[in-house]
């Protein structure tokens, strides 16, 4: 028989998406699957369209907490789950019907830790799922994981750091909880899972449909003057420093580079208005040459003059995420 695959879906005021999602999870081809859905404290009709799927499939189990974030729902899911595997998927997204198959097939024929698709933005609740191209899948240990997700690749940021789109195994994601009470903790903690894994296989398959919800944190961060950029900033300084704590001077390098551009970016788009705090932390980097020398160049330009570092960089295309 094949093992139990344990899938966790956090759930926030999402009536209108919530079915869709959950019908889509009951469709996989891969059938020895358990659904956990943690409601967390939705005030809207999200737990009672939940609670009336799982009368319908005894392997759906719904939980209903205390609104207390992302974080909270997807770290008890994990205590609450039986599965040897585990997935995410985000209660306004859908998946195809062969996602969990593809992932479970190519982690086991890779004797990999986690495997890993590619999504695709949606607007309705259907998408075009594309199989893997014959060059597809790339196996890769943890570290070069983790080079490729900082690489400035498009997309692969979002592919490899998003927690969802992902097969883990139970023993890589017991290793750590997502922190509570924070935004972006998908940058902040996968960095970590994939780091610390032997084997990471990644491939082009498009087995995820990802609905941005305008009200959702993603959308949030890329709103003028909204907080959660302060948040996205600070995700991205945990992850450059987890590196510099595992003494890997590239890829704290390369994730300095990231984040200093982030800064920049959202910096341009919101007056400049982000923590005092970051741009302390970031002048000190600078000074100390910790990051690359064209990020230092950029740093001392935007210091000197903001007008001018626009000009730049309408020139010279910069990587924000």
């Amino acid at each position: 028989m094949e093992p139990l695959i344990s899938v966790i879906v956090p759930v926030y005021n999402v009536e209108e998406y919530v079915e869709a999602c959950i019908q889509s999870i009951i469709a996989q081809t891969y059938r020895n699957i358990e659904i956990i859905i943690v409601d967390d404290g939705s005030n809207d009709k999200s737990g009672f369209i939940c609670d009336r799927l799982s009368e319908k499939d005894a392997r759906i189990a719904v939980y209903h907490f205390e609104n207390n974030g992302v974080a909270s729902a997807r770290n008890a899911g994990v205590e609450l789950s039986n599965g040897e595997y585990i997935a995410f998927v985000d209660s306004d997204d859908i998946v195809a019907p062969d996602y969990l198959k593809f992932l479970y097939d190519i982690l086991i024929e890779n004797d990999a830790d986690i495997s890993c698709c590619k999504l695709e933005q949606i607007r309705t609740h259907e998408f075009n799922a594309r199989k893997a191209t014959e060059d597809g899948i790339m196996l890769c240990t943890g570290m070069e994981a983790c080079r490729i997700m900082l690489s400035g690749t498009p997309g692969r940021d979002l592919q490899l750091s998003s927690a969802c789109l992902k097969l883990y195994k139970r023993s890589i994601l017991s290793k750590y909880k997502f922190p509570l009470g924070r935004k972006f903790e998908d940058t902040r903690t996968i960095c970590r899972f994939l780091y610390e894994s032997d084997k990471v296989v990644i491939s082009d398959a498009v087995l995820y449909g990802y609905y941005q919800n305008t009200g959702g944190i993603i959308s949030d961060s890329i709103k003028a003057n909204s907080p959660s950029q302060n948040d996205r900033i600070w995700a991205n300084v945990e992850r450059a420093e987890y590196f510099e704590r595992n003494n890997d001077k590239k890829l704290a390098k390369l994730a300095w580079k990231k984040t200093i551009n982030l800064m920049y970016a959202i910096s341009i788009f919101n007056n400049g208005r982000y923590d005092e705090d970051i741009r302390r932390l970031v002048k000190n980097k600078a000074k100390k040459r910790t990051i690359d020398g064209f990020s230092f160049v950029r740093y001392s330009i935007y210091s000197l003059n903001p007008r001018a570092y626009r000009q730049l960089r309408a020139i010279i295309k910069c990587d924000i995420y």
